[in-house]
């Protein structure tokens, strides 16, 4: 390596290392779910507060999101992941399976790159997982919930959903009066 490729590599790891400590190496405590009741929206919504577990070499950060239908009352329940890494092609996330090897719907809501002038490129994926509300109330009471998601080029993760998130989630989705955030017409309009 030449002296400038050497300063360069240098910086690019203290930048990432940088990058890794400041969005936490440990996982970060579980805060309150949200609670979101837009009048325009078909369902009443929730979201659970963001989860970084250290997962080293990927970034990785998750999040449930509870929705309550305002018609019928039926619950929808996501996994919802963001998997940030470095490489020379984007691996694809595309199966999800929970621990007794069932699959699981799967949706892949945004993928993308960046800094692809040098190879490694900066790979995004962020996917959603939908999850029996059955199998994240029993998991509420038993110690949490594992996916595993899979990927074309063999990429594997386990995502493990703490106990107290899911808990977390369920207390503000049961509870009646739960403070929300209300989306309203701009004043004039109706």
């Amino acid at each position: 390596m030449s002296g400038g490729s050497v300063v360069s590599y240098f910086r690019i790891v203290v930048a990432w290392l940088f990058a890794l400590m400041v969005s936490g190496c440990a996982t970060n405590p579980i805060g309150p779910a949200l609670s979101r009741d837009d009048p325009f929206s078909p369902y009443r919504e929730v979201i659970s507060s963001a989860v970084r577990p250290p997962a080293f070499p990927d970034n990785i950060e998750y999040k449930l999101i509870g929705r309550r239908d305002r018609g019928t009352g039926v619950v929808t329940l996501f996994a919802d992941v963001m998997v940030v890494y470095k490489g020379g092609k984007q691996v694809k996330y595309e199966v999800a399976r929970n621990n007794r090897a069932e699959p699981l719907p799967f949706t892949v809501v945004m993928r993308n790159s960046s800094g692809c002038m040098k190879k490694p490129c900066q790979y995004s994926e962020h996917v959603r997982i939908e999850i029996t509300e059955a199998d994240l109330r029993t998991a509420a009471g038993s110690g949490g919930y594992a996916i595993k998601i899979f990927a074309r080029a063999g990429n594997e993760h386990i995502i493990q959903l703490p106990q107290d998130l899911i808990q977390s989630l369920f207390a503000s989705m049961d509870a009646p009066n739960t403070p929300h955030r209300t989306a309203t017409a701009p004043e004039g309009r109706s």
